[in-house]
């Protein structure tokens, strides 16, 4: 592979296949999407970042196929009463 070419749209089945070690898909999926990539065989797992983060039941929203709250970057790494808080002692 040329690096100096443009990253490849499937990054899963360009780097995936040719890998020896656990596969992990990340970034943007849904619970279909997610589903969907594990049924290609590639990756063994899917992490769901951001998407957990803004919903801590998500394995719970997932089977019951809940609305989901839509993650909020701005709230995820701040104090207070809204997304993900870091508590410093």
């Amino acid at each position: 592979m040329n690096l100096l070419q443009p990253y490849p749209k499937d990054a899963i089945e360009t780097f995936g296949s040719v890998s020896k070690h656990l596969v992990i898909a990340n970034v943007g999926f849904n619970k279909e999407s997610g589903e969907a990539e594990l049924k290609r065989g590639i990756a063994k797992m899917v992490s769901y970042g951001s998407l957990f983060l803004a919903n801590p039941d998500l394995p719970r929203r997932f089977e019951l196929n809940a609305e989901l709250n839509v993650p909020d970057g701005a709230t995820m790494y701040g104090g207070g009463e809204m997304g993900y808080t870091i508590i410093h002692s």
